[in-house]
């Protein structure tokens, strides 16, 4: 029960980083802690070793999808090098065809607006 105690102490002097969906530690005080009985103080101390090792899995899980802001960076650049590329190929009928839908499209309502002002 002492060995508990002084571990229940520890916990309260340094408290660990608990993700936020975790019982904060201090919402029973300290007193009260030392209070309860062996078996409780046990379960109470193996309950809070099990949140730190989950928190630190799964902000470790968290970082491993995010990507450092190089890779996007890199990304893009690798994006708009193959969108540079894309412009240089010569035209298909396809494109030709949606380049001129689009320069009509832009006649159009260039004429509409003439009109109303």
């Amino acid at each position: 029960l002492r060995n508990a105690r002084e571990q229940i102490k520890a916990i309260y002097e340094q408290p660990p980083s608990l993700a936020p969906h975790f019982r904060p530690i201090f919402d029973i005080p300290l007193e009260h802690r030392l209070k309860m009985g062996l078996q409780a103080s046990e379960q109470w101390i193996s309950l809070i070793k099990h949140q730190v090792k989950a928190t630190h899995h799964n902000f470790k899980c968290l970082i491993r999808q995010h990507k450092s802001l190089k890779t996007h960076f890199r990304t893009m650049r690798c994006e708009a090098r193959a969108q540079a590329k894309e412009r240089q190929l010569p035209e298909t009928p396809r494109k030709a065809h949606r380049r001129a839908v689009q320069a009509a499209v832009k006649e159009m309502k260039e004429k509409l607006y003439q009109k109303r002002r």
